[in-house]
């Protein structure tokens, strides 16, 4: 791998952070701009404390059904004793 490969591969990458990490801060500034056209800057505040409030509770739901489907025999040993204990 040259030095001229590594520069432009360098530039790739350099572009495509200058492109893409500004975008979530223009959505949102631009999204804010268009609800305060139609809703008060209370409702907009209200709106975007939902939605982000929404975004986190689905977040948390998801990271533990993703720990929970990790170890789906965890509770395995635990009925197999209810089962030895039933048959006696």
């Amino acid at each position: 791998m040259g030095k001229d490969t590594l520069r432009n591969n360098v530039l790739i990458v350099s572009s495509i952070l200058v492109v893409v990490l500004p975008l979530p801060a223009f959505t949102i500034w631009s999204s804010t701009l268009f609800l305060l056209r139609i809703f008060s800057e209370l409702q907009v505040l209200l709106i975007w404390l939902i939605l982000i409030v929404t975004c986190i509770v689905l977040w948390i739901v998801g990271t533990r059904r993703e720990r929970q489907s990790k170890n789906p025999l965890k509770n395995i040993s635990g009925l197999k004793q209810n089962n030895h204990k039933m048959s006696n």
